[in-house]
């Protein structure tokens, strides 16, 4: 019995405890449903047949398209889907109301790319009810949007009634592969069929023309590459045409037309001047042309910059132009030129008079062509002598060996063959002189011809080499101030002997003056060897180790002129002075402008003039000057009449009372003007 006993108050322990356990789990219920929200439930992938008044809308260019309905390919599309959402709100309450977490997935076409953004948001009004995702999986390329009903919770709850909401998205045409090929393609957008036109894609044509010129053979090379592309794909040429007019290029050189390394034979019409090529079958495209023209006589004998333009055409099977190439190639023949230097150039120390030579050099055909019996001429001027001829032909690097030639009595140098440039070198003896004291200035020119070419030749024009130096330079400073100008003269006879050397410089008071009415010209000297200089007298400030003499002239009993005589100059080292003239004209120091002042010195060997110089100065006078102030000016003017200029309107002008104040200055060199003017 009392083991009985024991059984059972075990079995009641047990059965105590589940009791427990149960209430125990039903209390964390109730406590989950209290801090809980009553309508949240498990979330689910919806069918859209769930949603209510379905519809999606293809448009393009704004126009809809309809099912079955044609789609340009080139341009983007917009899908867009609208649809209602049953919710707890509605009346009556359906059947399966979408829930807060619910989502539905639509798949859109694998037949186009997304344009527009990867995530929108669906609202009603400000009501925000999920978000729409697009994606597109890598394999199929299929576009997907899932749509999730993750809005405001109004809308799940109960509040919310006749809830609706639509998105849409840009999309492209994909034609890549087999889709991008022309024609028409049946696509499907959210299980509808509609047609994709795909176009021809045009050709694009591209044709660069190139050219260059070889004075050698006389010819241009032209370049021209074509090539026609229709998307990445390249289009035979087959039936094209290369076309070329050549009627302002040069005739057509036989035998060197190439399509790529490839001798071919085009079709050239000599009388017409017109150069075509057609394309056979398998000349797919890029083409590259190549053939030479021949320069004409008249750009090829010019002495100038010649300019050859050509444009070449690409003709379709219709003769029709599609399109152009066209280049212009200059070159300037060089078949001369001849250059002078004499044996004194750059020379110091004591000069030399005698033995002085002028070395005349003459290149030819420095377009290496290939020449028969060349002949140069080059006749001497008067005064000069032969001395030594030679010539050399250029090897590519260097000149080489000097070959002696002798002219004929016309001056001529028969060179004979070439084929590469020639250098001609002739050396002249100048005339010996007791001194010098000047510039003999000695012109030449030259010329070539050769077998075949029409006319005495091409020349070189006249070229000019002087021989000999200035013995005597003047230059002058203005003092405007003063109303002066300071003058300083140089004579230098480099140690020749020259005997009895003396400079004269003639300052005239008036504007003219005539030279065989007055008197005080020393004897033996020659009144038209001196120059007058106008508008001047001398003012004395002589510098210099020299004796200066002013000689008065004068018409009549009226002194009209100074006459400077300078004596006791040096024959062995550089003889410098200087000294005032005095502007006594008034249309120069107070013209009020700018005038140009000269004076000229004369260098005499006793009564022979050798040489003059003549310097010049810009004589610019202030007589009358206006200038404007700045505007903070109208309080003090005559403070700020240096201070306050300016040359700025901004500066200048009173905005206020719309005045601006000027100053004047007369006589702002500051001479004394008494009985002057």
């Amino acid at each position: 019995m009392m083991r009985f006993c024991k059984r059972n108050e075990v079995r009641d322990m047990v059965k105590r405890k589940r009791q427990l356990l149960m209430t125990w789990i039903m209390a964390l219920v109730m406590i989950e449903n209290v801090f809980l929200p009553f309508n949240i439930v498990h979330a689910a992938d919806i069918s859209a047949s769930v949603l209510t008044d379905l519809t999606a809308t293809v448009t393009q260019d704004g126009a809809t398209i309809p099912e079955g309905g044609s789609i340009t390919s080139t341009k983007p599309i917009r899908v867009e889907i609208s649809f209602g959402v049953p919710v707890e709100g509605d009346d009556p309450t359906p059947a399966n109301p979408v829930q807060k977490g619910d989502t539905v997935t639509f798949d859109l076409s694998s037949a186009f790319t997304l344009l527009s953004g990867d995530t929108i948001e669906l609202k009603m009004g400000t009501l925000l009810v999920g978000h729409a995702t697009f994606t597109t999986e890598p394999i199929t390329n299929m576009v997907t949007a899932t749509v999730t009903f993750d809005g405001d919770d109004s809308v799940f709850d109960g509040t919310s009634n006749t809830v609706t909401c639509q998105f849409g998205a840009n999309f492209e045409y994909g034609d890549s592969g087999a889709a991008g090929s022309a024609g028409n393609h049946t696509v499907t957008i959210l299980e509808k069929s509609y047609t994709v036109n795909v176009p021809v894609l045009p050709i694009e044509y591209e044709m660069t023309k190139t050219g260059t010129a070889n004075l050698a053979d006389r010819s241009i090379t032209w370049a021209v590459y074509g090539s026609a592309t229709q998307g990445v794909a390249d289009v035979d040429l087959s039936g094209y045409q290369f076309f070329d007019d050549l009627t302002s290029v040069g005739d057509y050189v036989e035998n060197s037309f190439k399509v790529g390394p490839d001798p071919v034979a085009p079709t050239w019409d000599g009388t017409t001047k017109e150069l075509s090529y057609t394309f056979p079958s398998g000349s797919t495209s890029p083409q590259e042309i190549t053939f030479k023209t021949r320069i004409s006589d008249e750009a090829y004998y010019a002495t100038s910059e010649q300019k050859v333009n050509n444009k070449a055409q690409l003709l379709d099977s219709e003769s029709a132009a599609v399109d152009e190439g066209q280049d212009e190639v200059k070159f300037t023949p060089k078949w001369i030129e001849k250059k002078g230097v004499s044996s004194d150039e750059g020379s110091t120390g004591v000069y030399d008079p005698k033995n002085r030579t002028i070395r005349w050099t003459i290149t030819a055909n420095q377009m290496k062509a290939n020449l028969k019996e060349v002949v140069i001429t080059d006749v001497l001027p008067s005064g000069l002598t032969l001395n030594s001829a030679s010539w050399q032909a250029w090897d590519g690097s260097a000149w080489d060996t000097a070959t002696a030639i002798i002219p004929n009595a016309s001056g001529e140098y028969a060179i004979h063959d070439i084929n590469s440039m020639i250098l001609l070198t002739i050396v002249t003896n100048v005339p010996d002189d007791t001194y010098t004291t000047g510039i003999k200035t000695y012109s030449n020119s030259a010329s070539i011809r050769w077998e075949g070419l029409t006319g005495p030749g091409l020349g070189t024009g006249s070229i000019d080499v002087g021989i000999g130096y200035n013995a005597i330079t003047k230059s002058g400073v203005a003092d405007t101030s003063n109303q002066k100008i300071r003058w300083t003269v140089n004579v230098d006879t480099k140690g020749q002997n020259i005997s009895n050397l003396k400079v004269y410089d003639l300052l005239v008071y008036g504007n003219n003056i005539d030279l065989s009415t007055v008197t005080g010209i020393p004897d033996g000297i020659t009144a038209t060897d001196l120059t007058p200089r106008y508008g001047q007298k001398y003012a004395g400030n002589f510098s210099g180790s020299f004796t200066v003499k002013v000689i008065p002239i004068m018409q009549g009993t009226t002194r009209v002129a100074d006459l400077l005589e300078i004596t006791g100059l040096s024959t062995t080292k550089l003889n410098t002075f200087s000294f005032d003239s005095q502007v006594v004209d008034p249309d120069i120091f107070a013209g009020n402008t700018t005038s140009t002042v000269r004076n000229t010195a004369t260098l005499f060997s006793a009564n022979a003039k050798l040489n003059a110089a003549t310097g010049s100065v810009n004589y610019t006078n202030s007589m009358l000057l206006k200038g404007m102030l700045k505007r903070g000016a109208i309080s003090d003017p005559a403070a700020g009449v240096n201070t306050g200029l300016t040359s700025n309107a901004q500066e200048g002008f009173d905005y206020q009372d719309k005045s601006v104040i000027f100053r004047l200055n007369v006589n702002g060199d500051g001479l004394d003007l008494t009985d002057k003017i």
